[in-house]
């Protein structure tokens, strides 16, 4: 029994031993010997140490690593949003020949003259004299605007042509004369850079609201054929603009010519169209459509409401109604009104969603070789192609959002099909917490308490 308890107490005590085998001295016949090692000492703690310095590097190059990506991710996301959000604009050319070209506007301006009998501003009203002081504009522009529509303007005899069938006249019988077609509006205007006055007349103007004036371009040569007659030497001028718009001689691209020198011009035309974005795009245009000259509509109110402020006269950089009862200037004040200037920046009168540019270029002019009192002036239709300008997002919705799932599918490596997978486990564990959180709640009820008797044999 002795024995026994021994043995069971040198094997509990070998179960905690592991042995090593050392090899005896073969040549003195002595056995191999084991030699005990124990593990559950330092080398334990030796092996715990190890697995805790892999675990702690596995962690922090894990840690490491989602911070790079998470970085990454966010410097991408927000340099794609700042380019989003800022709602810059593409810009697409598109060049066509079109079968049908729009009619443009032409305004044809002369000269007002002085009568015999003059008319000067005096301190109470405006009164007639018979008197010549100094140049014309040193008496007519201090004149209110209506009375200067009663003066004669330099005699010259105009007859403007068009194209005919193609457009439905007024009056059939009429002919194919311009203001046949299309009503002429006519203006005063002061041309400050030669200090003169003028009655302009513009023909096919078309209202932003109405339908486009449309002919077909190999039907004709010409847009318009104007024949100026006239007696003596005068100075004529003319321009070529969008229908929509009745600008200021100054401000359009102008031919200025003399009839006693010049016997043909020949003009050829040129349309740039352009197709703005709306807010909050950086083109941020609107629509003029009840306006009568479009976007110069604004123009032109607020440089009147600029001028007003400082002086009751009309601006002398915006065509006068023939019916305004006021002056160009007044001699008793200075209207300087650099503000004015302002009225043209995007800020004040923004851009019209659809502009229509016309530029036009001198192809022929002929000098007059003889005594005729004729000059003949020609607006031809383009022979090319007309260019159209599209301003587009730059980035569209679909593509912002696009390029955001990328970002997340390059950096974190997260796909829809995750998102998906996710979103599937997650209602799963949400239904079988609600579905625990009942079974306790019923199983919480206390039910209704029976007695048994048990009888005994």
């Amino acid at each position: 029994m002795v024995t026994s308890n021994i043995n069971l107490k040198n094997a509990r005590l070998a179960s905690s031993r592991s042995y090593t085998l050392f090899p005896g001295n073969l040549s003195q016949g002595e056995p191999r010997k084991f030699k005990p090692t124990f593990i559950n000492g330092s080398m334990r703690q030796l092996t715990s140490k190890k697995y805790q310095l892999k675990a702690s590097s596995f962690f922090w190059i894990k840690f490491v690593s989602w911070l790079i990506a998470s970085v990454g991710l966010f410097w991408q996301i927000s340099s794609v949003s700042m380019i989003y959000f800022r709602f810059p604009t593409r810009t697409d050319i598109e060049i066509d020949s079109p079968r049908n070209v729009n009619m443009p506007g032409l305004t044809i301006c002369l000269k007002l003259i002085t009568p015999s009998t003059q008319i000067v501003p005096t301190s109470s009203a405006i009164s007639l004299y018979n008197q010549t002081v100094g140049p014309l504009s040193n008496n007519l522009r201090y004149v209110p605007i209506n009375i200067l529509s009663k003066l004669p303007h330099e005699p010259v005899e105009i007859t403007c042509k068009t194209p005919w069938p193609e457009l439905v006249p007024i009056n059939s019988s009429a002919g194919d004369d311009c203001e046949n077609f299309v009503t002429p509006i006519e203006t005063i205007q002061y041309d400050y850079e030669e200090d003169q006055l003028y009655r302009c007349t513009t023909y096919f103007h078309q209202r932003p609201n109405k339908s486009e004036i449309n002919v077909i371009t190999k039907n004709s040569e010409h847009f318009y054929r104007v024949n100026f007659q006239t007696s003596q030497n005068y100075w004529i001028a003319v321009y070529v603009h969008n229908p929509v718009e009745v600008l200021h001689l100054n401000e359009a691209d102008t031919f200025r010519f003399s009839t006693k020198e010049t016997e043909q011009i020949t003009l050829m035309t040129t349309k740039m169209t352009t197709y703005l974005s709306r807010y909050p795009y950086q083109t941020d245009c609107i629509d003029y459509e009840e306006q009568v000259y479009g976007r110069m509509s604004c123009v032109y109110n607020c440089r009147c409401a600029m001028v007003r402020k400082v002086c009751p006269i009309w601006p002398y950089d915006v065509p006068a109604d023939p019916k305004k009862s006021l002056p160009f200037f007044v001699s008793s004040k200075s209207c300087q009104t650099p503000g004015r200037y302002l009225c043209s920046i995007k800020s004040t009168c923004k851009n019209a969603c659809l502009n229509k540019w016309y530029s036009t270029s001198l192809i022929n002019r002929k000098e007059k070789s003889n005594s005729s009192n004729l000059t003949k002036f020609y607006v031809r239709r383009p022979f090319g192609a007309e260019v159209n300008y599209y301003y587009t997002a730059r980035m569209e919705r679909i593509e912002f959002f696009c390029y955001i799932a990328s970002c997340f599918g390059t950096w974190l490596g997260i796909s829809f099909a995750d998102l998906i997978k996710f979103s599937g486990n997650w209602f799963e564990k949400q239904s079988i917490e609600k579905s625990r959180v009942n079974i306790i709640k019923v199983a919480a009820v206390k039910l209704p308490s029976k007695s048994f008797k048990i009888k005994s044999k």
